[in-house]
């Protein structure tokens, strides 16, 4: 499943801009659900959430970007709705940014808080490796 951001225009990542439309090796196949959300949280006004009850689906893994943004708002959600959800630290990244005492911080430190503010409380962080592995160990159906 993928979810991609079609923001209004005045938004970075609106529809048809450099950045909001997928990558060719990354083209959902045919048989992929695509969620378009137009904020930065993947479950606001997209009926995401209603999808994924009807299909009995419980565990969410989370990978994208940016994880100071759209990442950390969907995964916030996504725990607080009680999905058992995984953020996969080295398949996300952000940017570098001034906090907001106007100390610059680099992309990794940024991305290291937002990974920090979701342990535990919102999601599990975890590595691609854990994730292969995890299903590799699930039965197929």
């Amino acid at each position: 499943m993928y979810a991609i951001s079609h923001a209004p225009p005045a938004r970075h990542f609106g529809r048809g801009s450099l950045g909001a439309e997928f990558q060719p090796v990354l083209a959902p196949q045919s048989n992929e659900h695509v969620v378009e959300k137009s904020v930065p949280c993947a479950f606001t006004h997209s009926g995401l959430e209603r999808w994924l009850h009807l299909r009995g689906v419980k565990r969410l893994v989370i990978v994208g970007v940016s994880t100071s943004n759209s990442v950390e708002a969907t995964a916030r959600n996504v725990g607080n709705l009680g999905f058992d959800t995984q953020v996969v630290a080295d398949a996300t990244f952000t940017f570098a940014k001034q906090d907001y005492s106007g100390t610059y911080r680099t992309a990794d430190e940024v991305h290291a808080m937002s990974l920090t503010n979701l342990e535990g409380e919102y999601a599990a962080i975890v590595s691609s490796g854990d994730v292969l592995f995890m299903n590799a160990l699930q039965p197929t159906h």
